[in-house]
């Protein structure tokens, strides 16, 4: 089956409906399947990117998830978008985002909402020839069906 567009959506809206946000959101990632996580966790970072841009990606619980967000993208072989959240990443003062919403809402006090705008443009670049986060995902899906259904 090939996976476009509105079945990538339609998948990704079914699965973040089921979500349970908050304290929770760890135990209902562990029981998901690889397939399963790493739709959800590129659906959050290509939604909060496109919609709000980097600074509401970090600032929201999707930022939480930096790192897991960045080993999904190199799964799914999404390296340029890898490296683009990875700079992003870079430019906290430990080098990386805090987990703890908390430390990483205090470290992006100090840094401008413009700190990420250069990383933004070029994501958006990527998304227009068709190397976006979800693209990537769609041709994974394509060879790795099995990972995406329990």
């Amino acid at each position: 089956m090939k996976y476009q567009g509105k079945e990538l959506s339609d998948a990704l809206f079914s699965l973040m409906q089921s979500a349970n946000m908050g304290e929770k959101e760890a135990k209902w990632l562990s029981g998901l399947t690889r397939g399963q996580r790493t739709l959800y966790l590129l659906g959050q970072f290509d939604g909060t990117v496109c919609s709000d841009g980097l600074y509401d990606f970090f600032l929201s619980s999707a930022g939480d998830w930096t790192v897991s967000t960045l080993d999904a993208l190199r799964l799914v072989g999404a390296a340029p978008v890898a490296d683009l959240l990875d700079r992003a990443a870079k430019r906290f003062p430990n080098g990386c985002p805090s987990p703890d919403r908390e430390e990483r809402h205090e470290a992006l006090e100090k840094l401008s909402i413009r700190t990420f705008r250069d990383i933004e443009d070029q994501y958006f670049s990527l998304r227009d020839e068709g190397k976006g986060a979800l693209d990537y995902l769609a041709r994974y899906l394509q060879s790795h069906e099995a990972e995406f259904f329990s």
